[in-house]
């Protein structure tokens, strides 16, 4: 026999679930359009010449940095940011799975549950 309680409780966990997945969808969606910025900066870069001055921002600050130097940082960010994106792709994959195999939980009870007050 189904009870309201179990339905209930295994719904607040697939909310919860839920929740957690959208977290990392949207952390994972900033993460991605930071990396597409680093690369549109890199590429505007290199369309410049090495004797050009540029500029980074820090905050509200614009510092003036060597074009090689800034390349490099770049670069570095670039690589941060690969290996966090498919952390976090990782990390939803898995969530997802679990919303999944929670869904098809949560549908047999509601199923049993109509069965049994017919």
């Amino acid at each position: 026999m189904v009870s309201e309680e179990e339905i209930a409780s295994k719904y607040e966990e697939f909310e919860n679930l839920r929740q957690a997945y959208l977290l990392i969808e949207n952390k994972r969606q900033k993460v991605l359009q930071d990396l597409a910025e680093t690369e549109n900066a890199l590429k505007e870069l290199s369309n410049l010449p090495d004797d050009k001055k540029v500029y980074y921002m820090i905050g509200n600050v614009l510092i003036e940095k060597d074009k090689k130097e800034l390349i490099n940082k770049l670069n570095e960010d670039k690589e941060i940011l690969k290996v966090e994106a498919e952390k976090l792709k990782k990390q939803s994959d898995i969530y997802k799975e679990k919303l999944n195999s929670l869904t098809k939980e949560l549908n047999d009870l509601l199923k049993r549950s109509s069965l049994q007050s017919k």
